[in-house]
């Protein structure tokens, strides 16, 4: 038995090498690092507010000056007095704490491994060691789970504390040591404060707590469930004063608002994206995973363990909260078309964790027939041929990724020092390049603003003619340096044509251009 624990040791070991391994590519292989999308700029924005100024808020002196609104992250918060703050505090910290002591590019995929690891624990104690392994490998390699690994989007790490929280929920209900459901507490709040949808967690942790009261398992004592609550709840109080200044950045959950009447109507209105989601995303995402999650469920309905039997109950209600959540939000980035790189594909890692724990369920009571180690074998074999072939080899992979962040980050190499830093930076979308160097004004045109009203939230809308020609001139007659982006289309090509600007490229692939006036 001894030696069976050591072997089960040095595998887990050995995956979690593997995965660390797959989630520490692209920072390892890119040279300067930079933001690949808004997403990703405002936790690295902040971040770096935090440690450099030891404040969560971000002002602008540019925006102060000429009293403009261009010079502010995509997605900030705008809490009034030129002051804008970005979602997920919880989630700046973590990414804070890592660049103060130097492994902001570790951070992440850390996280992916812990979630990894605590997955494996929840699973060898609600079920066994084999089923923990398999688990722990199929979703380690999930294709969405490693590319976002790579990325400093606030998704793994949530899950990862949410994963935790579950973990340490399970050991409550299993031991009755008050400790570790204050523990669930505890982890279930940093998960909301690094993302907020995961809020779901808490609500799913309390419905399992009653439910256990009600004899699914071992009889849940009143002062535990008050324990859990109280936990979670002082804490967050306790945040809320503190940070009175930084409530807004709790508001993520898209529930539409009014009541249930209208709540009910905005869910019909969304069943075909519903529909969409299911299919593309969770029966096609891949099929195999899917197929066995299904027969996974089956098999353990018919267990005769209550502890088995109660988790997987609690494991589909917390599969079905989060579909819920996010399966009608159809105007995400990517959903028109799957990849592991998509808003959707991110939305529900935990939906492919839940789906990897009862894809080893079946695989491992699968096993324990006569003659079927091969045939399990040969299908783990396709899961992990099929996730590695979407992460190095599918159109939104690994590979390119790594290439398009070099890009950007050469490009970022080149401005700063190719500029001063007081240079202005007019652009519509490069503001993840170089925001953490330079002062960027980031704006849309009237004219698109008026065609896609939901981007007024992202942009300043703005006239060329009216509004920023006239501010590069005050800038310019001021002494700042200003430069335009190739990509800002429709300002490039006016102050291309207009005889009273000189415009000089400062970038090897002409991507900025310095602004100056012609004597």
């Amino acid at each position: 038995m001894k030696l069976k624990g050591n072997l089960s040791t040095i595998a887990v070991i050995l995956l979690l090498a593997l995965l660390f391994n797959y989630y520490t590519y692209v920072n390892s292989e890119v040279n300067y690092r930079v933001a690949d999308s808004p997403d990703e700029n405002l936790p690295l924005i902040f971040s770096k507010i935090i440690v450099e100024e030891s404040s969560f808020v971000w002002h602008s002196e540019m925006n102060e000056k000429y009293n403009v609104s261009y010079f502010r992250p995509r997605n900030s918060i705008d809490i009034g007095g030129n002051n804008y703050i970005g979602p997920y505090v919880g989630f700046q910290m973590l990414l804070a704490t890592a660049r103060l002591y130097g492994f902001l590019d570790y951070i992440v995929p850390l996280a992916g491994c812990a979630g990894v690891l605590f997955l494996y624990l929840l699973v060898r104690n609600i079920f066994d060691d084999k089923t923990a392994i398999i688990a722990a490998l199929i979703w380690g390699l999930n294709p969405s789970y490693v590319f976002f690994s790579n990325m400093y989007y606030s998704n793994i790490p949530a899950v990862t504390f949410s994963i935790i929280a579950l973990y340490c929920f399970h050991k409550g209900i299993k031991t009755g040591k008050n400790v570790y459901i204050g523990c669930a507490g505890l982890f279930c709040l940093y998960a909301v404060f690094t993302r907020t949808s995961e809020i779901v967690i808490f609500g799913s942790i309390l419905i399992g707590l009653i439910a256990a009261r009600w004899g699914f398992t071992r009889k849940i004592q009143l002062k535990e469930i008050t324990i859990f609550v109280s936990i979670f709840l002082i804490l967050r109080i306790l945040w809320t004063i503190s940070n009175s200044s930084l409530n807004a950045q709790t508001v993520d959950i898209n529930t539409g608002g009014g009541g249930i009447g209208y709540q009910l109507e905005y869910l019909m209105n969304n069943l075909g994206f519903y529909a969409d989601s299911f299919i593309e995303y969770i029966v096609g995402y891949p099929p195999l995973l899917f197929v066995l999650a299904f027969f996974g469920v089956i098999s353990v309905y018919f267990s005769k363990d209550k502890m088995q039997w109660f988790f997987a109950l609690f494991f589909i209600e917390l599969f079905l909260l989060f579909f819920g959540l996010y399966g009608f939000r159809g105007e995400t980035w990517g959903f028109e078309a799957v990849s592991i790189d998509s808003s959707m594909a991110r939305y529900f890692v935990i939906n492919y964790a839940i789906m990897s724990i009862f894809a080893a369920v079946f695989l491992t009571r699968f096993l324990k027939r006569q003659d079927n180690s091969r045939i399990v074998a040969l299908l783990l074999l396709l899961i992990v041929l099929t996730s590695t072939t979407m992460i190095f080899e599918s159109d939104k992979n690994l590979i390119k990724t790594k290439d398009r962040l070099n890009m950007w980050g050469d490009l970022n190499r080149q401005i700063v020092t190719n500029t001063p830093e007081n240079a202005v930076i007019f652009t519509r979308a490069l503001d993840k390049v170089f925001m953490t160097e330079r002062h960027v004004a980031i704006y849309r045109t009237e004219a698109e603003l008026r065609a896609q009203p939901d981007m007024a939230y992202w942009y300043t809308g703005a006239n060329i003619e009216k509004d920023l020609v006239p501010l590069i001139d005050k800038m310019l007659s001021d002494g700042v340096p200003v430069y335009v982006t190739k990509e800002a289309t429709e300002l490039f090509q006016h102050l291309k044509k207009n005889k009273k600007y000189k415009l000089t490229s400062v970038a090897k692939d002409n991507m900025v251009w310095k602004v100056e006036k012609v004597k």
